[in-house]
């Protein structure tokens, strides 16, 4: 696919979502006021014959019976019959009796349960049901002769108004009144004499269905799918002369459509969403939910992004179409003004470059945090590879904030997935998003990420305060994972230990100390068994020399500590320090935790079985020297706000290092 091709498809589909959005926002402001048209590609998916195979297969039965094998049986039926072919003339020489007739048609329409549990609602059976729980969504009509739509919706615990057939037209109550109503336009398998099929029987509907579709029509938008308008001469024009477009006319159709309903549809200056019926259902349903949750006045593009992640990844494969929403969203954010074009001035004050960077990018945060969490190694292709294109600072003079506005959007994207990483216990990925890098426009060296996009100049005259990444990022995170508070605050914390810890054992100073460290280690452990084994032995004066030397290890170890911590660099957390044993000594309780799993576990941590890093100590190490560092900043920040308390000065015992920086 050429690259002009692929730009094509992205713009297709981003412009696609902004129509579903739009639409479903129509459905959940007004609930009831759609009625869904749904043809044959709809149940395609479901592996069901469409309505004209069945007519061939019938014919091709009769064929059979007479010792024929015609090329084309419905002509051959209707030449050797000299009759019209109906469902009702050929079903009445194969099964002569109702019973036989609708056991013959059963074997089309419903599952066999020696076929693998075919015939089964489709993901767009199941979302039409979602709508209609929703109560966005209360009359469908069906051009198919199944009852997957039925199936879908008992099984969300809705008993539908079923009505395919003139007399049941008769018998109807005012369809306003109906919880929900499926018409079968076309008929139904159940009932062989309402089943339309051929040209001659499309061409023109009787009194009573084409008085209810008339009022369909007049009373209800219209959001059709999986129907081409090729055959359908009656529906047609009762959509030309009845529908009066006091509401958009949304037609979804995978595939280029036919002259018909191009004319069809323009004529009624309505919209194609190209995508099919699955995931234009799927996106319609997850978004009036999100939207019916949070009460929303406008359409929550973020909410539905993620519900409709979620589900196409739940489906076990991979998606298609959630590789090209995101890769749209991507485009669509690296086309935005301050970003594709950051220059060193603007006439915007900084405050609002930030308020629109940040909202521009909500949708692809909440995607990357939802494919970090619950993606693989080939979805987590679709999106790694395009953080270091938000690291990157503008060109030119001027205001070195303003070059470097694209990391808003790229610290949110870091951090995103790096909790979500964390979240899901996928060490593997978090460690490659602290591989990352950007070339350096001062020194042209290669820096990491987890360093650069961690800056927080960009919290500078933002209404509301806070400080960032965190007040941006952690909305985002909520919206994806609705866990409790503490919950999150905890993959956080343990995020920010260990990007700090990453940066230092990447440094070539931590490597060459951590020699020293390591073998002090290994000296204390030795002094340890030796005390052991002279307590044992009851040897004293064994027992005293190993105390000594463990006694100069310990100091030792310590001091070599304290050495490595000076590699630490603070970039800014989102830390919580406490007071130790130690009076007025603080540390970081996450990082502690770690550090004691780790000496517990070794290499059978899970930070070590997934790649994390190579060597538990070594891991263990650069996290103490991470707890010690920050608790340094703790403890400075706790001496700062030293209050009165009867009469005396008191330190906090917990403090969050959010405005240390």
């Amino acid at each position: 696919m050429t690259s002009n091709m692929k730009t094509e498809n992205l713009n297709s589909a981003a412009a696609d979502e902004d129509t579903l959005i739009s639409v479903s926002f129509g459905l959940a402001s007004s609930p009831g006021t759609y009625a869904l048209l749904v043809g044959a590609g709809v149940s395609k998916g479901a592996g069901l014959p469409s309505a004209w195979d069945v007519l061939v297969d019938l014919t091709g039965r009769v064929a059979d019976l007479k010792g024929e094998t015609p090329d084309d049986p419905v002509r051959w039926y209707e030449e050797t019959f000299e009759t019209v072919t109906t469902y009702e003339s050929v079903l009445e020489r194969l099964a002569p009796t109702t019973y036989e007739r609708q056991a013959l048609l059963r074997t089309y329409f419903e599952p066999n349960p020696e076929e693998d549990g075919s015939a089964e609602p489709t993901e767009a059976h199941r979302a039409i049901a979602r709508l209609v729980s929703e109560g966005a969504v209360r009359v469908i009509v069906t051009l198919n002769f199944d009852r997957l739509i039925e199936r879908a919706l008992r099984e969300a615990g809705i008993e539908p108004l079923v009505i395919a057939s003139e007399a049941d037209i008769a018998g109807m109550p005012p369809l306003h009144t109906a919880p929900c109503c499926v018409v079968h336009l076309h008929g139904d398998y159940l009932n062989p004499p309402s089943m339309l099929n051929t040209v001659e029987e499309l061409s023109e509907y009787g009194d009573d269905r084409r008085q209810l579709l008339e009022r369909i029509l007049t009373d209800y938008g219209l959001i059709a799918a999986g129907w081409s308008a090729v055959y359908d001469r009656a529906l047609r024009e009762a959509i030309k002369q009845s529908y009066p477009g006091r509401y958009t006319l949304t037609w979804i159709e995978p595939g280029t459509p036919g002259e018909e309903a191009t004319q069809l549809r323009l004529s009624k200056n309505g919209v194609l969403v190209q995508t099919d019926a699955d995931r234009g259902f799927g996106r319609l349903a997850d978004a009036v939910q999100s939207m019916r949750s949070r009460h929303a006045r406008h359409p929550l593009t973020l909410a539905t992004a993620v519900e409709t992640a979620k589900r196409e990844l739940a489906g076990g494969k991979v998606s298609i179409s959630l590789h090209d929403t995101i890769a749209a969203e991507f485009r669509r954010l690296y086309e935005l003004e301050d970003i594709r074009n950051p220059s060193g001035s603007s006439d915007s004050a900084l405050s609002d470059i930030v308020a629109r960077i940040d909202e521009a990018a909500e949708v692809v945060d909440g995607l990357i945090a939802t494919l970090a969490y619950w993606g693989d190694e080939v979805t987590d292709r679709w999106w790694i590879d395009e953080l270091p294109r938000f690291a990157q600072a503008g060109e030119g003079s001027g205001s070195t904030l303003l070059l470097e506005r694209r990391l808003i959007a790229g610290s949110a994207m870091f951090y995103t997935a790096g909790v979500a990483a964390v979240a899901a216990q996928r060490y593997g990925l978090l460690r490659q998003l602290f591989t990352l890098t950007r070339e350096s426009q001062f020194t042209g060296r290669r820096e990491p990420l987890a360093s650069c996009l961690a800056i927080d100049h960009f919290t500078v005259n933002i209404p509301e305060g806070g400080r960032r990444p965190y007040s941006v990022v952690a909305p985002i995170l909520d919206e994806a994972f609705p866990v409790p508070a503490e919950k999150r605050e905890q993959w956080w914390q343990l995020f920010e230990v260990l990007r700090n810890a990453a940066l230092l054992m990447d440094d070539t100073l931590f490597q060459r100390d951590y020699l020293d460290y390591a073998h002090t280690r290994k000296a204390l452990g030795n002094a340890e068994q030796s005390r052991t084994g002279a307590i044992r032995l009851g040897n004293s004066v064994n027992k005293a020399a190993a105390e000594q030397r463990i006694s100069e290890a310990q100091k030792s170890l310590k001091e070599q500590l304290r050495e490595i911590t000076r590699l630490v660099f603070p970039t800014p957390v989102h830390l919580r320090a406490a007071m130790s044993g130690e009076r007025n000594s603080y540390l970081i309780p996450v990082a502690e935790q770690l550090a004691a799993e780790l000496a517990v576990d070794g290499q059978r941590h899970p930070l070590i079985r997934t790649g994390f890093a190579d060597e538990a100590e070594r891991l263990e190490c650069a996290v103490l020297a991470v707890s010690i560092k920050f608790g340094e900043l703790g403890r400075e920040t706790a001496r700062g706000r030293i209050h009165s308390g009867a009469g005396f000065g008191v330190i906090a015992s917990k403090v969050w290092l959010d405005s240390v920086f």
